[in-house]
């Protein structure tokens, strides 16, 4: 009875090992699930196999960290396609909007993700017309973002978002859908919301 005990308990501490490695401790935001601990894992082992490479004295050894490093690559991008495949992200992304912006932002949803970047798409409804200093309308609208955690730090670098007209015009009151990026993802374990920049404010920050 012992033997079959002790064999139960040591069964379960297995499985317990096992599937705690499975997830390799990844943490899931609310807002982008679990890619910024995909695009973290894979980016690490990464950089840490180039950095093998890069030391290594061995011509042979060298090379084969780099053909690792790129290998595992090649599976973090697998990893982050998978996990876009199987996973929706329908809820919206939580936003503050720049006081002196001259558009009503609607909506602001992930579009899509990479190894290094998620990609947003951004509705915006327009306050005024949009014109340049010689009182045309603009062929292109801006939006500058940065994405912060819950203590207001920022998190990886600042992003732009933007819209080019093909015929229509910036007038106020009709929308347009602008698409841009921020990053590093595998900054984004602790994602809080996207903040609205002005121009100034981006320079200063980027």
């Amino acid at each position: 009875m012992k033997n079959f005990d002790s064999s139960l308990i040591l069964f379960v501490a297995i499985g317990f090992v096992l599937s705690s490695c499975g997830d390799g401790g990844m943490k899931d935001n609310t807002y982008l699930g679990k890619l910024p601990s995909i695009s973290k894992k894979y980016q690490d082992k990464e950089e840490a196999l180039e950095e093998k490479a890069k030391k290594s004295t061995d011509m042979e050894d060298a090379y084969k960290y780099s053909k690792e490093a790129k290998l595992v690559d090649e599976e973090g991008d697998k990893a982050i396609e998978e996990y876009l495949t199987t996973n929706t992200f329908e809820m919206p992304i939580p936003f503050d909007n720049n006081s002196e912006s001259k558009y009503e932002i609607l909506s602001l949803n992930i579009d899509n993700a990479s190894m290094t970047r998620i990609n947003l798409i951004l509705t915006i409804k327009l306050k005024e017309d949009i014109k340049n200093e010689y009182g045309n309308f603009k062929k292109n609208i801006f939006a500058y973002i940065k994405a912060i955690d819950k203590s207001g730090s920022m998190l990886g670098k600042p992003g732009v978002m933007a819209f080019t007209y093909r015929g229509e015009k910036p007038e106020a009151g009709t929308e347009a859908t602008l698409k841009g990026s921020v990053g590093n993802l595998r900054e984004f374990e602790e994602f809080d919301k996207i903040v609205f920049l002005s121009k100034e404010e981006y320079n200063a920050v980027k």
